[in-house]
């Protein structure tokens, strides 16, 4: 209702001017650094090398566009990644609309909007709001599709999924993610006692449309793979699929200590009252 909408909009707003002010004069540090010394190479270099730094070749490219179209100042650099950031909180409200209330939907969007490790990350000249806010949009693009399958949503889901994925490798988890849902979405219409042929149709669909954006990946990464096996090689960090990776996720998204305890059992408390108003 009007109501709602309303507070979406102020929750909009402050998850706005949250990420503003932390911009504000906050000068450029850590990765960044390499997309500025990246952004001064040429574009087939950049779409031909891969390292540590040179790790989201497209988007320094976009970048690098920016920059000579308006300039290089600090606003037009984090414009993109800032623009990324606001619109993840209304996109986490409509996601969360596939699971729970419109109050429900909104605390999460409330929450996406304060989440300091969001504020902190946002105006980023990096492409981590990008692959966030991509994320989001094939994931409602893909609830849409399981509600009611059509080829149309297929090639929306898959194209969010795939640019996602062009400009931050780490999208191929995305990719993983949707392959599980669409499992999950065929055993959940089995049980309902849908048309096995019917579903077939559909998951055929999906996979035509993910096995056309593979194309696109192949094609973008093509160049950039050699060096991309070259920097895996050497890296010694403990990779996100490890097992002891997790309490570093935790950590990073829900802090540490007593803060950590009281998070969490926000999020046990917020999964409980989604899982009971359903």
């Amino acid at each position: 209702d009007a109501t709602e909408r309303l507070v979406l909009v102020l929750i909009t707003v402050l998850g706005a001017t949250l990420r503003v002010w932390y911009q504000h004069d906050r000068p450029f540090q850590g990765d960044e650094v390499g997309t500025l010394l990246y952004m001064r190479r040429s574009p087939d270099y950049i779409l031909s090398n891969f390292g540590p730094w040179l790790s989201m070749n497209y988007f320094i490219l976009i970048e690098k566009g920016l920059a000579r179209a308006f300039g290089s100042g600090p606003w037009v650099l984090t414009a993109l990644p800032l623009l990324a950031s606001v619109c993840t909180i209304p996109l986490m409200v409509v996601l969360a609309l596939n699971f729970c209330s419109h109050r429900s939907a909104l605390i999460a969007g409330a929450l996406t909007a304060m989440n300091a490790y969001l504020v902190e990350f946002g105006p980023v000249i990096r492409s981590y709001s990008l692959l966030v806010a991509l994320t989001l949009v094939t994931a409602i693009l893909f609830f849409r599709w399981h509600a009611r399958p059509t080829g149309g949503r297929a090639v929306a889901c898959a194209a969010a999924a795939t640019v996602a994925c062009i400009l931050h490798p780490v999208g191929i988890y995305v990719w993983a993610g949707i392959g599980l849902l669409v499992a999950a979405s065929w055993v959940a219409r089995v049980r309902a006692g849908s048309s096995t042929k019917r579903i077939l149709a559909d998951v055929r669909t999906m996979g035509l449309a993910f096995l056309v954006g593979g194309a696109a990946l192949v094609l973008a990464y093509a160049r950039l793979y050699p060096g991309m096996s070259a920097t895996n090689a050497k890296w010694t960090d403990r990779p996100p699929t490890s097992i002891d990776y997790l309490p570093h996720v935790f950590s990073s998204h829900f802090a540490e200590g007593l803060l950590g305890l009281v998070t969490g059992l926000f999020l046990a408390l917020g999964t409980w009252t989604a899982i009971q108003e359903k």
